[in-house]
This record gives C-alpha cells, sequence and structure tokens, in this order.
C-alpha cells in the first residue's frame, strides 16, 4: 500500500500530538504504574485527577488520569503552531458539521474541543504552562560564591556546598529535577 502525500498546507497547523487524558477506574493504581514503574513525574495531583509528564516534556503534562467508572481514553490533545491556528480550526472543524466548543483546562491557555468523524475526542491549545526549577536547588546553589562568579566550576570542582547539591538534584538542560 503506497504511503499517501503529505498535506503540506493544512488549513490549520498541528505541532503535535500533546497529551492524552484517561479515564480510570483506580487511580492510585494508576497513579503507581505511570509514575513508580514507568518513570513519568506527577506534576499536580488532587482527589480526581493526576497530571504527569515524561523527563524530556517541556509542558506541564502529557498524561491525565481521572477517576471515573469505566477506563476509557477522554481526549487527544493537539498542539497548534499559533492561537490563530486554534480560530482556524474552529472554522475549518465546524465547516465539515463537527462539534466545537470552547473548553477551560487546567495549565492550558484557550482550548477548543471537537471531535474527529469517527466521534473521538479531540483538543487543540496553543499554550499551556511549563515547569520550573526545584527553588531550593536553585537557592543552595545561589549561596555559593565559586558557582555563581564562575558556573562551570559548579561541575568540574564542585565546593563541598554545591557536591551535595549535585547529588540531590539532576540537572537537564535548564531544568533542574529532585532526584528519587
Amino acid at each position: 500500500m503506497p504511503v499517501p502525500d503529505p498535506n503540506l498546507y493544512p488549513p490549520f497547523h498541528i505541532v503535535r500530538l500533546s497529551h492524552v487524558e484517561f479515564v480510570v477506574t483506580d487511580l492510585a493504581a494508576s497513579k503507581a504504574f505511570y509514575a513508580d514503574t514507568l518513570g513519568l513525574q506527577v506534576t499536580h495531583e488532587d482527589s480526581n485527577r493526576i497530571y504527569l509528564r515524561a523527563m524530556e516534556e517541556r509542558g506541564h503534562h502529557c498524561i491525565v488520569l481521572i477517576k471515573g467508572d469505566t477506563p476509557v481514553v477522554n481526549v487527544l490533545g493537539f498542539k497548534v503552531y499559533s492561537e490563530n491556528d486554534l480560530d482556524q480550526a474552529k472554522d475549518w472543524l465546524e465547516g465539515r458539521g463537527l462539534p466545537c466548543q470552547w473548553v477551560e483546562r487546567a495549565f492550558q491557555g484557550r482550548t477548543l474541543l471537537s471531535r474527529d468523524p469517527q466521534g473521538i475526542p479531540l483538543e487543540f491549545y496553543f499554550q499551556m504552562d511549563r515547569l520550573g526549577t526545584d527553588p531550593s536547588a536553585v537557592q543552595a546553589l545561589s549561596r555559593c560564591e565559586a558557582a555563581q562568579d564562575r558556573p562551570l566550576q559548579l561541575l568540574l570542582n564542585p565546593c563541598r556546598q554545591c557536591r551535595l547539591v549535585l547529588q540531590r538534584y539532576r540537572f537537564q538542560g535548564d531544568r533542574i529535577y529532585r532526584r528519587r
């Protein structure tokens, strides 16, 4: 079967598949699987929802677990290229008779909810909160004069204080994470 030609000029621009929302019957067991077994990071949790992200994710979450009666994939979320693409997506989807509505989502900006022609729920957004660095690691390193004056000193020849921070935290790009 031949691969179809790509659509180089879509009516709106999707950057990537961003996140999925799963309804689960046992929130604790699902958290144990995704966080403890697969190693995803919990970014927010309350009695009905758990937000998780993978280590290379820059956005707030890539999986949302929601407590419910029947396990189901609730929604597939797509990040669009610009705020304008949200309006273009709405016009295009409604032009094909697909339902659209603006919805509020935690940790996301303006979000459009729709469905594909087979009824699978889809949502589109442009902005999602990003997580910052661990403030206690930043504070500890900011007290070290050598690390402030010569940042490479931190890695090449750390003082005792910085060595302790490096043992407790993991650095990835411009983010700092507490080690487990």
